[in-house]
């Protein structure tokens, strides 16, 4: 498992993947490309949502456990529900 100090849910890139996370009311965005091993810790609240256009690079970990990849390789996905129960029952 892996240390998750800020929140329950973890984004790790396993191939290079654009990711979007945002908020309903558009209080907190992050638009960024992760690389190949970079990881982005997902803030401990159950309104954000991701967009990526690579489902199949990215891992998702919640409370230190992985809970698979997003999708197939290439797989756009657009608002998806980051909070740790629904991650856990998208396995």
């Amino acid at each position: 498992p892996i240390g998750n100090d800020s929140g329950r849910v973890v984004l790790i890139a396993r191939a290079a993947s654009w990711i979007q996370v945002q908020s309903p009311s558009r209080d907190f965005i992050r638009s960024l490309t992760l690389e190949a091993g970079e990881r982005f810790e997902i803030p401990d609240r159950t309104d954000l949502a991701l967009w990526t256009g690579n489902a199949g690079g990215l891992e998702v970990w919640v409370d230190g456990t992985s809970v698979g990849v997003m999708g197939a390789e290439g797989a756009v996905l657009r608002d998806v529900s980051l909070a740790p129960q629904a991650l856990l029952e998208r396995r």
